[in-house]
């Protein structure tokens, strides 16, 4: 066993001994596993901060990270109670130690993610506790968005479903553990549509959703269907070809002005959702041009 992986090593056992001790040998196991968070901290910013090449660098971290996520994935979720990471309990509170420990374990992998940005591997999964915690820093926002889309944002039902759902879909981890790149994406969608409904209110426009979805790259299957959809059915209210090719070109032609951010996409797997419409746009103009 090498150095980087004595810490890991240290991490492995005081987690298994704090889950595992009795109550009177608690508190010793609660500050040995404490203890053992730190060292793992620093061990990792001595090993990163060595003159080493990146890519072995970056291979050490993804291993870090796959081996915390492991050890981490042992803590039972029930031991979040109702731990708020914006302010976490006394060190010192016999009655917050296991919220303590979960606590640690997510500033853990945010000070990776923050310190070793260019070696954090993203494209990785996170702790089920890392999950839980991630999405009570963001539930509120999603919850007032709903109310809000439900007393005044009705025109805009179809496309927050699409969001919803999306964001459903990751908060669910029974047969699918999403990525940390993906997690920053939808905390990332529903901060900046939460800033758009405080600065517009009532007067927000499905075009504004539009444009924030389209500058968040925002890839996913379901809003390609909604946007192919509702291109088809505007091309329906017409018999006339001409004016259907029309349709088509000015929207193929709006797309190349579309400001999508080249470093954020929602589904690293698809291309980015304006490569995704051209793509059909086209194909549809050569079918009525055939």
């Amino acid at each position: 066993m090498n150095f980087p992986f004595f810490p890991l090593h240290d991490l492995r056992v005081s987690v298994e001994e704090y889950l595992c001790e009795s109550d009177e040998l608690k508190d010793a196991a609660y500050d040995n596993l404490q203890e053992t968070l730190t060292f793992m901290q620093d061990a990792i910013a001595d090993f990163m901060l060595s003159a080493k090449d990146d890519a072995v660098l970056r291979r050490y971290m993804r291993t870090w990270q796959e081996q915390v996520r492991q050890i981490f994935d042992q803590v039972p979720l029930s031991w979040l109670g109702d731990l708020d990471p914006q302010e976490p309990s006394a060190y010192d509170d016999p009655a917050a130690r296991n919220k303590n420990v979960c606590y640690e374990c997510f500033r853990l992998l945010k000070e990776m993610q923050l310190q070793y940005p260019s070696h954090f591997d993203k494209t990785s999964a996170p702790p089920l506790i890392y999950i839980e915690i991630e999405k009570s820093m963001y539930h509120h926002k999603v919850l007032l968005i709903a109310q809000w889309m439900e007393e005044k944002g009705k025109h805009l039902q179809k496309l927050w479903r699409i969001m919803y759902a999306a964001i459903c879909k990751l908060w669910n981890q029974v047969n699918t553990r999403f990525s940390y790149h993906e997690h920053d994406y939808i905390w990332n969608l529903v901060t900046q549509l939460m800033a758009l409904i405080n600065t517009q209110g009532e007067n927000l426009h499905k075009d504004q959703v539009y444009g924030l979805l389209f500058y968040l790259n925002f890839n996913e299957i379901t809003f390609m269907h909604h946007l192919t959809s509702s291109i088809t059915a505007e091309m329906e209210s017409t018999v006339l070809t001409g004016e259907k090719i029309k349709i088509l070109k000015n929207m193929n032609s709006t797309t190349k002005d579309i400001l999508v951010r080249n470093d954020v996409i929602f589904d690293p797997g698809n291309p980015p959702i304006t490569k995704m419409l051209r793509r059909w746009l086209q194909g549809q103009l050569e079918e009525l041009q055939s």
